[in-house]
């Protein structure tokens, strides 16, 4: 490192430290300058909270392993799906059982459409099989949204992922919305899942994707929320929330009034990670002419 950066770098960790905090970043470039593993590591760019000193013995990464009490979780659904403002067209995708689609009933004041393939297993058998469930999933999620879509004359304003939906039929819905957007409301999204547990990979992968994939303009923001106990942080059990939310300025200051709402709900601690936006117009020209 040069040494005049090294010496700009020394004098801002001073001002920092004097301020009685500390604050981590790395930086990661392309070329020369950058690293072997960058698409690997580039989750981690941007600033990372460090504990504060004092608390050595407290771990700065939650507990996402744990179970939660599904009426705790009931209660932390129902406050993060006020972000959905009332008048809104909502998706909310269920699993096979529709009667313990928990979200349905707790979305106030909007037209809501339940999406569900009733014959899409968990796990998929053979290939040929597979494929056929899928096909089939597909051909009943695009007759749905087709049906509503022709009744109400609006697009999709919001998505939630109920804690019963599955895999597959998440991973199909995807595929549908990479393909085309002509059920979303893409100027003014959001798309919102609970995770409860480390199996939630899948979802948490999918409310990312309408960021890469689907909504990739800014202003669009990608969030997550974990939730810890705080009267035992040995025994803290943990749940998280995802947003992707496209078209809407103000979605911070909205984001921390639902944690708000979620903690006095809870009585768990929130914190708020992995904020992300989207591409500005010239990266997307830029990467469609190469």
């Amino acid at each position: 490192m040069d040494h005049r950066c090294r010496s700009l770098l020394q004098n801002f960790l001073a001002c920092l430290t004097v301020l009685g905090f500390i604050v981590r970043f790395r930086l990661v470039a392309g070329g020369m300058f950058g690293t072997k593993d960058w698409r690997g590591v580039q989750k981690n760019v941007g600033p990372m909270a460090a504990a504060p000193i004092c608390e050595t013995g407290i771990s700065a990464e939650p507990n996402k392993e744990s179970a939660v009490d599904e009426g705790l979780l009931r209660d932390a659904l129902k406050s993060t799906l006020s972000l959905i403002p009332k008048g809104s067209q909502v998706a909310v995708i269920c699993g096979p059982d529709m009667d313990s689609c928990d979200s349905s009933s707790l979305i106030e004041g909007s037209d809501v459409i339940a999406l569900s393939c009733l014959d899409l297993p968990e796990e998929l058998g053979s290939e040929s099989d597979g494929t056929d469930h899928m096909f089939k999933c597909q051909y009943d999620l695009q007759r749905t949204l087709n049906s509503f879509a022709a009744d109400k004359g609006k697009k999709i304003d919001a998505i939630a992922l109920d804690s019963s939906a599955n895999h597959p039929t998440v991973r199909v819905f995807n595929h549908m919305l990479k393909k085309s957007k002509k059920w979303l409301n893409s100027a003014d999204l959001k798309v919102i899942s609970l995770i409860d547990d480390s199996s939630s990979d899948w979802r948490r992968a999918f409310v990312d994707a309408i960021r890469t994939d689907v909504v990739v303009v800014e202003p669009v923001f990608r969030s997550e929320v974990w939730f810890n106990e705080t009267n035992d942080a040995s025994s803290a059990r943990s749940f998280g929330a995802a947003f992707t939310v496209a078209g809407d300025l103000d979605f911070l200051p909205k984001l921390i009034d639902a944690v708000e709402l979620i903690e006095k709900s809870t009585k768990y601690t929130g914190t708020i990670e992995n904020i992300r936006g989207g591409e500005f117009i010239f990266q997307v020209r830029s990467r469609r002419m190469n």
